[in-house]
């Protein structure tokens, strides 16, 4: 580690401070998103509704946390740092005894693409988790560092750090689990571009799954275990995701495919500039693929089309189209391809690709600012009008609106949600106006009640559209 500090030194410090620049609005400004709200509110809740989706690892971060304030600033800053440390370590685990994957320019390639991530950037929107998940990032990495020097030096003592923090990591969010294999598929390409055998790399890949069995098996048994403790009933939240225990076997096969075009030409059109990035590697993959077959390299054909395929392993899994924050596997698989494929590409091709992700992901940090805005300044504007009402009454929200009233504010899965336009969930609003502040409760009891009084009124900031009961306040919106 001290050579690769040593030679790559230049390249870790600017590429540091790329990072810091990448999440600058977030950093340096105050905003958050959904579930937030929620752990400012009610703490206990939201540690528990973790726990009952198996999310074992991360409560115990939270609790180990829980001495220090819980800080907007704080947390973005340390999840940057810790997001850039675990990037360094993927990278340093790539270049680890192979020598195809070692300049610098491949160095700064592969840190500054991961920093531009659009995944990473919707996994900060969760300002409540990101710290942990970033911090668990880095720990995954330090496993994975360890499965490769098991592969070279085939001590017992690595598999089973390997095998202890895959299962703490998969603990704290599952989506480690797709991650895992598609690095480990990546390891398999590198060590095959050293001449390896067909049987060597197949017994490798076989270790690479025994491994994540054992971590999925201690991780399932841990889950039971926590829940038995804390007296809890695990929850439906990820089984009710698979499609495959639900919809009809066509509509699966479409999803996978869906998601596929998705990952590299589209994102349902919510970053474009991302998926021209992606684009770009994938015509690189596919062109490398032809290449290898008028050559009949077949080893390395089968290992590009899996590592292409990689990114999909969870939707495959599932059968439903999965959030784009979950694929972690996608931002390590086109970091790798840019800092694989366009290493001997001229510079500036590089600088444009680069400067337009960067644009993007500061333009949604901006969106998502004025939304938060927006969505502070729409619930005080509220409570101003009900606030002699709701001291002893709840406050009921029927329907949507987005607080967003000229329509200029960027949207993705979260980034750009307005509290007031998700799901329609009346308590997320009034759980966002009391992580304000504002005091004010509600009863999910009368919303029937209220929607029918309210059908005919019109929608808010209509001077008719909160209506004042003996029993709750009303205010419509859409």
């Amino acid at each position: 580690m001290k050579d690769f500090i040593k030679k790559y030194k230049s390249v870790l410090i600017y590429s540091f401070l790329f990072f810091i620049l990448a999440y600058s609005i977030k950093i340096f400004t105050y905003s958050y998103g959904i579930d937030t709200e929620m752990y400012i509110i009610n703490k206990k809740a939201m540690l528990d509704s973790w726990l009952i989706i198996n999310r074992f690892s991360l409560v115990f971060l939270k609790y180990l946390l829980s001495w220090l304030p819980f800080s907007i600033f704080w947390t973005n800053l340390f999840t940057v740092i810790f997001f850039y440390l675990g990037s360094v370590v993927c990278f340093y685990t790539f270049t680890k005894n192979k020598k195809i994957v070692s300049s610098k320019k491949q160095a700064f390639f592969f840190l500054t693409f991961l920093a531009t991530s659009c995944i990473f950037l919707e996994q900060f929107q969760f300002t409540l988790q990101s710290l942990e998940v970033a911090f668990t990032f880095f720990l995954f990495e330090i496993g994975m560092l360890y499965l490769e020097k098991y592969i070279f030096e085939k001590k017992v003592k690595y598999s089973i750090i390997t095998i202890l923090i895959v299962t703490f990591s998969i603990g704290c969010y599952q989506s480690f689990a797709p991650m895992y294999l598609a690095q480990g598929i990546i390891y398999l390409f590198l060590y095959s571009t050293e001449k390896r055998e067909n049987k060597e790399l197949l017994f490798m890949f076989v270790k690479e799954i025994f491994f994540l069995i054992v971590a999925l098996i201690l991780y399932v048994l841990i889950s039971k275990i926590t829940l038995n403790y804390f007296h809890l009933e695990k929850g439906s939240y990820l089984t009710n995701q698979i499609g495959w225990f639900t919809n009809p076997w066509s509509i699966n096969i479409k999803n996978i495919i869906k998601d596929g075009i998705r990952f590299y030409f589209g994102f349902f059109f919510k970053y474009p500039s991302f998926s021209l990035i992606h684009t770009v590697i994938f015509v690189y993959i596919i062109k490398e693929c032809f290449i290898r077959l008028k050559e009949k390299d077949y080893q390395h054909i089968i290992l590009l089309l899996s590592i292409f395929v990689s990114p999909l392993i969870l939707t495959i899994i599932l059968g439903n189209i999965e959030p784009i924050r979950s694929d972690l596997a996608l931002g390590i698989v086109i970091s790798f391809g840019a800092s694989y494929f366009l290493k001997e590409k001229k510079i500036y091709i590089f600088t444009i690709c680069l400067l337009i992700s960067l644009g993007t992901m500061l333009y949604y940090q901006y969106s998502d600012l004025k939304r938060y805005q927006n969505d502070k300044q729409m619930a005080y504007e509220i409570y101003d009008q009900v606030k002699n009402e709701v001291s002893d009454k709840p406050l009921l929200f029927i329907g949507v609106q987005d607080s967003d009233k000229e329509g200029k504010i960027l949207k993705s899965e979260v980034i750009g949600r307005s509290f007031f336009d998700y799901w329609g969930h009346n308590d997320r609003i009034v759980t966002f106006m009391n992580s304000l502040g504002l005091e004010v409760t509600t009863d999910t009891n009368y919303i029937e009640e209220g929607t029918n009084l309210m059908k005919d009124k019109p929608s808010y900031p209509h001077k008719d559209s909160i209506l004042i009961t003996e029993k709750y306040v009303v205010v419509k919106l859409s």
